[in-house]
């Protein structure tokens, strides 16, 4: 079990509401550091407006391979320029400028191991499993609804939790889990925390073992198509893009539904290994009594001075 200082905010399995609107944010509260009293509607545009304008497009122009692929790209591409401007404009912390290597790293890692890398990934797996159903069932796979896309995107942070938790920072010694743990920890030794720097990781962690292979799965499971896969996809990378941002996105009471990057980047602090393993959702961690947040500490800062968090382990 997790235990915390007594600002503890982990919500339970069963949360109650009456403490779910004591930790509401309000603009400018004291007590809470100054980047991170930025606005609600910026917070919510940026890490929720590539989602819905990536739906919005799909509705309109169809849901064809070339659409969603296309939609996805010049989204992403949009958002990274947001979120690095307003790094530069209105940082958490300071940290040392971009160089021409930081922005061909960084995209090199982003869009060719994330996504490219991590496309082929997805896409193999689900036509292996989907291969193997067909030997016991003659269904064919099939353009799947939204709520069947929102139930496989659920299921797969569900599963990155688990693995997350259990396995790139679980203690078991088993050769599976120690490799897990290796390639995970170059994740957590960067030292630059932004969307540019921050997002370096191996290339199983990026492109295999993150999220792709059981996306691949559930979507074969689920009976999807391609392009179901593909947008499935889309938006578990576009839940998270945030996430190492150096800049604070408050997202109000939504918090308590997804994982916001201030409480993502809390994972990123010393002790930090032991809270926040939901990658789109904070429910697993609340559930699971893993989840910490405090607004009256800035992630960015701790990290940046590898302060631990004020959390340890509690003995049975």
């Amino acid at each position: 079990m997790l235990y915390a200082q007594p600002n503890d905010t982990r919500l339970g399995v069963w949360p109650v509401f009456t403490r779910r609107s004591q930790l509401s944010l309000l603009p400018r509260k004291s007590g809470i550091p100054t980047e991170q009293t930025g606005s609600q509607a910026l917070g919510l545009a940026v890490h929720f407006g590539p989602v819905l304008a990536f739906i919005a497009t799909v509705l309109i122009f169809g849901r064809s391979e070339m659409i969603v692929i296309s939609a996805f790209m010049l989204l992403s591409v949009l958002n990274l320029l947001v979120i690095v401007w307003l790094e530069e404009h209105d940082p958490s912390v300071a940290l040392p400028t971009r160089t021409f290597d930081a922005w061909r790293k960084g995209l090199s890692l982003v869009f060719l191991k994330g996504v490219v890398a991590g496309t082929i990934t997805a896409i193999t797996v689900w036509a292996l499993v989907g291969a193997l159903l067909s030997l016991i069932t003659v269904a064919e796979p099939s353009a799947a609804s939204g709520w069947m896309i929102a139930g496989a995107v659920l299921a797969t942070d569900f599963a990155y939790y688990w693995i997350h938790r259990t396995l790139n920072h679980g203690h078991g010694k088993k050769p599976v889990q120690k490799w897990f743990r290796k390639i995970h920890v170059v994740h957590h030794s960067v030292d630059v925390l932004d969307f540019l720097r921050g997002n370096v990781s191996s290339f199983f962690d990026t492109s295999i073992t993150g999220f792709q292979v059981s996306l691949g799965v559930i979507a074969a499971l689920m009976g999807m198509d391609l392009t179901s896969l593909l947008m499935t996809y889309a938006f578990v990378l576009q839940l998270q893009a945030t996430h190492h941002a150096n800049h604070t996105f408050n997202i109000g009471w939504l918090r308590f539904i997804f994982m916001d990057n201030h409480a993502h980047k809390m994972h990123h602090c010393p002790r930090g290994y032991m809270v926040n393993h939901g990658a789109l959702f904070s429910l697993w961690d609340q559930w699971f009594g893993t989840y910490f947040e405090d607004w009256t500490l800035s992630s960015n800062y701790l990290q940046k001075h590898r302060i631990p968090l004020p959390v340890s382990q509690k003995s049975q």
